[in-house]
């Protein structure tokens, strides 16, 4: 070995070698990028930071599916646990049909 091993940022969403310095930076290639736009657009900027960090943290777990679609357990934190689809959540804005970081955290996991 020679010490200079030459080491690939991967797309955090398909794990595809990135190769702009943009597409480095944000930790995505330009098609995974569109596409959590996409997903993302009626979200405030705080809700996707969070959302990301909630995924980057394993938070979101698939549940199920069924004819009334998927169902996620979205954890913020060990004690704090929601129900989540991707038109609803359990929380507290949820409830009162607002969007939330858990449903945000939801979409993006569901556009790969």
């Amino acid at each position: 070995m020679t010490g200079t091993e030459a080491t690939t940022t991967k797309c955090r969403r398909c794990n595809r070698a990135l190769r702009s310095a943009e597409s480095v930076a944000r930790q995505l290639g330009p098609t995974c990028a569109k596409k959590e736009a996409a997903k993302t657009a009626d979200f405030s900027i705080d809700q996707v930071v969070a959302a990301r960090q909630i995924l980057a943290d394993g938070g979101v777990t698939r549940t199920r599916r069924d004819l009334s679609g998927p169902l996620f357990l979205v954890a913020t934190s060990p004690y704090t646990k929601y129900w989540t689809s991707p038109t609803e959540c359990s929380c507290i804005r949820g409830q009162r049909g607002e969007l939330c970081k858990h449903l945000a955290a939801v979409r993006i996991s569901l556009a790969a």
